[in-house]
């Protein structure tokens, strides 16, 4: 997984989101695939659908609106869940020069 990226929405419009408290319900178009998203994930693409975030400003964001665990590796589990998403076609990942 790339270290230095921008993740922002499809370009496409194809991705629709609706918000509630700390979940998400996520429908995209192209696939016709309902997606129910929770807590950290759905604070992902809320950050995502108001404009483009790096991979350093997810991070910051995530540590400034959760309490996590010493041990709990937020680099790991964010690259993976971006991933995740990505495949899903949810986001846009775009490596930074």
């Amino acid at each position: 997984m790339l270290k230095n990226y921008t993740v922002d929405l499809p370009p496409n419009g194809w991705v629709w989101f609706r918000f509630w408290e700390d979940e998400c319900v996520v429908f995209h178009e192209l696939s016709g695939q309902i997606h129910l998203i929770a807590e950290m994930g759905a604070f992902l693409l809320k950050l995502i659908s108001e404009q483009p975030y790096t991979r350093s400003q997810l991070l910051a964001h995530f540590v400034n609106s959760f309490e996590l665990s010493i041990d709990f590796n937020l680099e790991e589990f964010l690259d993976k869940l971006i991933i995740e998403y990505q495949n899903l076609g949810l986001l846009t990942v775009t490596e930074n020069s």
